[in-house]
């Protein structure tokens, strides 16, 4: 559909964006807050950045506060955080 369409579109869009701003000469942090409120878009954007091997020198630092994640197996962050150490990113 519509929406199906609209958000490959943005990731997309998201993802050359980021390609134009993350070069050798100049790197970017991004910082993330508060993801344990993190919505399920945003999170799935975050994700598609992460897997994407062509995307380099983007350093994506996040905080979260752990007492309301990592009492929750379930949450959503816990699952992510699993794909992405799977994929091979370091996390910490």
């Amino acid at each position: 559909g519509s929406k199906t369409n609209e958000w490959v579109q943005l990731v997309y869009s998201f993802k050359v964006v980021l390609k134009a701003i993350c070069t050798d000469g100049r790197p970017l942090v991004l910082y993330l807050d508060d993801l344990q409120w993190v919505d399920e878009r945003s999170l799935k954007l975050t994700t598609e950045i992460l897997i994407d091997q062509s995307i380099r020198n983007l350093l994506i630092i996040g905080s979260y506060r752990s007492n309301e994640v990592h009492n929750d197996p379930q949450h959503q962050l816990t699952t992510a955080v699993s794909q992405w150490k799977n994929n091979g990113k370091t996390i910490h």
